[in-house]
């Protein structure tokens, strides 16, 4: 494996299939794992286990029932869990486009740098995504 995406969701589902979608076209070729770490009140995992399952590209859920430590607990327990020397994490709603990360993997295997990091701060980045049609949650 290439690549584990950690994706923490909460209440999310209409987002996974696009999600899902995306990180596969933009990765195809590539070796990648998506875990889900999932706080949600509603039927977001039931939607991921759905979407997991027609999905190419192997894919978990981990689903806690008490969002132990928030965000920062998802992302944590999304690393203890990925199987791959790199972890990208992104958010399930969409405002972080999948069609970057191919970009962020091949800076990371030049091999002079232990994180790489995308902003929308940095020279050439953009807020797109952030309140437009492509964010549902």
């Amino acid at each position: 494996m290439e690549l584990s995406i950690i994706v923490p969701t909460f209440n999310e589902g209409p987002n996974v299939d696009e999600l899902l979608r995306r990180l596969g076209a933009a990765l195809a070729g590539r070796m990648f794992e998506v875990v889900f770490v999932d706080d949600s009140t509603d039927d977001t995992p039931s939607v991921i286990e759905t979407a997991g399952a027609r999905s190419p590209f192997p894919g978990r859920l981990i689903h806690r029932e008490a969002a132990t430590a928030g965000l920062g607990g998802a992302v944590v327990e999304g690393f203890r869990a990925a199987t791959s020397r790199w972890c990208l994490v992104m958010d399930g709603d969409l405002q972080h486009p999948p069609e970057d990360v191919p970009r962020m993997i091949t800076r990371a295997e030049r091999g002079d740098v232990d994180v790489v990091v995308a902003s929308r701060y940095a020279s050439g980045g953009t807020s797109t995504g952030l309140a437009d049609a492509t964010r549902t949650a």
